[in-house]
């Protein structure tokens, strides 16, 4: 009898396990919303991608987004948006998208969750010869989820090479936006990860108030300090430049503080050897109400 309880919890974790790994693979799921920062020289505001419905496209099921982008003129005031439609799928652990941006019509790679370091794809709606590669990858316990992680580099035509992560279900959290590349050019908004959620997430990294916020009314220009920080991971340290002093917090994933000091201008060399593998975020606070940030990962050594 105890010999089969043990092979019934055995056979009932094995599958508790499966179940868990096929959760964190979902793509899309019905509820699923993204926020992201939309910023360019006088224009601020935010996009919000969310899922619409299931449909097909060239004799392909996939998903249909609606992506609202809302936005304020700093300069004049003015209020504006537009709205777009996206299709996206996953198959076999690879993460498409819809590209129509040179006149041919097809499914390109988003993200490859098949891929290791030293793997690369096309840079999705980039030109042919700019593509992705995979720096490192890893699994993260993301809201009870074990989600793999990558870190990418990608290699665009304007030379801006700039590194990002991407988690399963939510994708990249950097400054890359799945369906926007003019993050890469010399100009165009910004556009940034804020949060993901659905019906297992709740507002990850941060709250939607955090995220769609529409300032209204027209701002004087904000002189803003530089800020540039580098992590070596072999020494565990993190060095931090700024042009101004000010109050340096570093936070978890889950919004807590767990490093808070005031810092001169200059350069600040920070510890982070007791830090567990996570994602951080470095946040600069200056003058009364402002603040810098940048994110930084600590992967599983």
């Amino acid at each position: 009898m105890k010999i089969s309880l043990l092979l019934l919890l055995l056979i009932l974790c094995h599958l508790g396990f499966k179940c868990a790994n096929a959760q964190g693979m979902v793509w899309c799921p019905k509820g699923a919303q993204w926020h992201y920062g939309y910023n360019s020289f006088s224009v601020t505001g935010f996009v919000e991608l969310s899922y619409n419905s299931d449909t097909i496209v060239d004799g392909e099921p996939c998903k249909k987004l609606i992506e609202q982008v809302n936005y304020v003129d700093q300069i004049s005031g003015n209020e504006g948006g537009y709205t777009m439609y996206r299709y996206t799928y996953e198959s076999d652990s690879i993460i498409y998208g819809y590209n129509n941006a040179f006149g041919s019509s097809f499914w390109d790679t988003l993200f490859n969750f098949k891929a290791g370091p030293g793997d690369k794809w096309h840079l999705y709606l980039g030109a042919p010869n700019e593509y992705v590669e995979v720096e490192d990858t890893g699994h993260q316990m993301i809201q009870s989820l074990n989600l793999k992680w990558m870190t990418v580099t990608y290699y665009p035509n304007s030379g801006m090479i700039i590194t990002d992560t991407i988690f399963e279900r939510i994708g990249c959290i950097g400054f890359n936006y799945p369906f926007e590349t003019s993050v890469f050019g010399t100009d165009g908004p910004l556009v940034g990860f804020c949060n993901y959620s659905d019906s297992l997430f709740s507002d990850w990294m941060y709250p939607d108030t955090f995220c769609t916020v529409l300032l209204t009314t027209a701002l004087p220009p904000i002189k803003e300090p530089n800020l540039s920080f580098y992590h070596n991971l072999n020494n565990h340290l993190l060095y931090f430049n700024s042009t101004t002093n000010g109050r340096l917090v570093i936070a978890n994933s889950l919004g807590q503080a767990i490093y808070d000091i005031s810092v001169n201008k200059g350069e600040t060399k920070i510890s982070t050897w007791n830090f567990s593998p996570g994602i951080y975020s470095l946040i600069l606070l200056f003058d009364i109400d402002e603040m810098k940030s940048v994110r930084f990962l600590i992967p599983q050594l």
